[in-house]
């Protein structure tokens, strides 16, 4: 040991020049040691990215896929298999983005589809059943809303899945009514007696009450084809079935499951407040040229004071009160009681409808859609806790995207409240007392009146298969006039607090730093991330009956949802560079 300790000390120090061989072979060692704990980081970054890609793959494109069944926040697989890694839905986001995009298009003309077209083209509406037959998706349209919708009962789905197959599970008296309705439905099987005169009963319970709240096309067809001898089959229209009838008992398990835990809740709550208080700050210096200073000061106040319910109503944490809504109603979990648990649960329904209106029961349905709105008469905005969900919103999403989605939308329904106010004292539309003065009203009518001509100018391909021609369709900017003044003025105050907030968590940088994003500048990404918000994709058979169908509809289709208030936008057209008197940047434009 001695003559080791001596050796050492002789070759390091007594020695300037130890062994050269040595020396050789300690740095090839390290060098070979060195490579390889590179290649394997390597490796390992390539397997993580392909499987992030694949499982964004599956959450977007297949809208069946059951992985998301696997990637809720802190839910156990439903198969007994423990808890389960939830994806890093920041980065599944990026790459959404990026996949979505066809960078051969010019923004400046076309940007919906610079934006698009990436996404539309990997649609399918067709998918290979186990028995090799082609299966078609009878909805005929994907976009980013219907699929966090389908996203949102998946995860339903499960939780109602846990209450059936986990061992020993228990949970309150009104859940224990939930779970064996739904067991009592999955085990419905194929050709059984049941199945017809419960479909029977139930077209005629909707056709006698005129009920809306279950879609005959999407219930009734799912009612005919349960059955299947897999109970797993049948959780789809089970599913459906349960989040009518219960609305509730879904709503508190979606909320507590998927909205309150994590920053989630208090992610909505703040980007609510910044929209908000944009708005206050965009009377001061937007709309004070003509807005006179009574309008100023009651525009501001009637925004202070509207009403927010963000997520759900509050009444659905009431263990109690719950209760007392299902009181009278004793399910039984046994198949051959199915039809006995949907008529009491349809007639309670019915009850409810009369006693409170279909206005409060529409929020305790739309606790888990994709569901946001602004009711005049109880001056109250509405963001569903489905609403701020994957895709559209994630807490821990980049600034740019929760602004350019979720923030859009919050400022939307705003800008409905906006236009209530100032209307009050149309007899036409009197909602609320106070509104603005004759002056503001008459002004804010001349830059409506922009905006609805100028809608009237765009033209919609429409096709007659019966007939095999096209025609161009203009579209009625008169019957959605409202909805595209709440876009517009949506567009900018989103945007503005976007700025803002970029401002006050970067200071004076001039960019972001989102991973795979750098060529994009802050600006450009806003109106990347909003505009894809509004992607839709269709079967060619839907495309001819939707534009049909919109066509009544008080809403914008979505290409011109973009179209409109983008080609409107001077801070649009400088992030984009567009050439004055290109499609998104016209000499003239309507302004607020």
């Amino acid at each position: 040991m001695n003559n080791m300790e001596t050796m050492d000390v002789e070759n390091v120090a007594g020695n300037p020049y130890p062994n050269k061989k040595t020396q050789m072979t300690k740095l090839t060692t390290f060098i070979v040691l060195f490579l390889s704990i590179l290649v394997m980081a390597l490796v390992t970054k390539v397997i993580v990215l392909q499987i992030n890609s694949t499982k964004f793959q599956h959450i977007l494109a297949n809208s069946n896929s059951l992985l998301d069944r696997n990637c809720p926040r802190n839910e156990e697989n439903v198969d007994g298999q423990g808890p389960s890694l939830a994806p890093n839905f920041s980065v599944l986001a990026v790459e959404q983005l990026l996949s979505s995009l066809n960078e051969s298009v010019d923004p400046c003309e076309f940007f919906y589809n610079y934006a698009c077209q990436g996404w539309i083209s990997g649609q399918s509406f067709t998918s290979t059943a186990p028995d090799g037959k082609t299966v078609i998706n009878l909805k005929g349209q994907l976009s980013m809303d219907s699929i966090t919708g389908e996203r949102n009962t998946r995860l339903i789905r499960n939780f109602l899945d846990k209450m059936v197959y986990t061992p020993n599970r228990t949970g309150d008296g009104v859940e224990n009514e939930l779970k064996s309705f739904y067991e009592s439905c999955i085990q419905l099987k194929k050709n059984s007696s049941i199945i017809h005169p419960v479909t029977g009963r139930l077209i005629k319970w909707m056709f006698l009450r005129q009920e809306s709240f279950l879609s005959l096309q999407n219930v009734v067809v799912k009612l005919v084809t349960l059955g299947e001898d897999d109970p797993k089959h049948n959780s789809i229209p089970c599913t459906e079935l349960a989040k009518n009838l219960f609305p509730e008992v879904v709503g508190k398990l979606f909320v507590e499951n998927h909205y309150l835990n994590d920053n989630l809740a208090f992610s909505v709550q703040q980007l609510l407040l910044q929209i908000r208080d944009t708005y206050l700050s965009h009377l001061d210096v937007v709309y004070s040229p003509w807005v006179d200073f009574q309008s100023w000061l009651e525009l501001r106040r009637r925004i202070n004071s509207a009403k927010i319910m963000q997520g759900y109503p509050t009444d659905i944490m009431d263990s109690i009160w719950v209760a007392s809504v299902y009181a009278n109603v004793t399910i039984n979990k046994n198949v051959s009681h199915f039809i006995v648990n949907l008529v009491q649960l349809m007639d309670l329904r019915e009850m409810r409808k009369q006693t409170l209106g279909m206005v409060t029961m529409n929020y305790f349905d739309n606790i888990r859609d994709v569901a946001a709105n602004y009711l005049p008469s109880w001056d109250m905005l509405f963001i569903s806790a489905g609403y701020a969900q994957f895709p559209i919103y994630h807490e821990s999403f980049p600034d740019v995207l929760k602004f350019g989605r979720l923030g859009f939308i919050i400022a939307h329904e705003f800008g409905h409240a906006l236009s209530a106010y100032i209307r009050t004292n149309d007899q036409s539309r009197g909602e609320l007392p106070f509104g603005a003065s004759n002056a503001t009203y008459q002004k804010f009518i001349d830059k409506l009146n922009c905006i609805e001509n100028e809608y009237n100018t765009y033209q919609i391909p429409f096709s007659f298969p019966q007939r095999n021609t096209t025609h161009a369709l203009t579209w009625n900017g008169s019957l959605t006039l409202e909805e595209n003044f709440a876009d517009f003025i949506a567009l900018k105050i989103s945007f503005s607090a976007f700025m803002k907030e970029h401002k006050r968590t970067h200071g004076s940088q001039v960019n972001h730093e989102i991973p795979g994003l750098a060529r994009f500048s802050k600006e450009q990404l806003f109106f990347i991330a909003n505009a894809q918000h509004w992607c839709t994709a269709f079967s060619d058979e839907v495309l001819h009956y939707q534009t049909f169908k919109e066509w009544t509809d008080a809403h914008s289709i979505n290409p011109i949802r973009v179209l409109g208030p983008f080609s409107n936008s001077e801070e649009f057209a400088t992030a984009f560079n567009c050439p004055v008197g290109s499609k998104y940047n016209p000499q003239k434009k309507c302004t607020f």
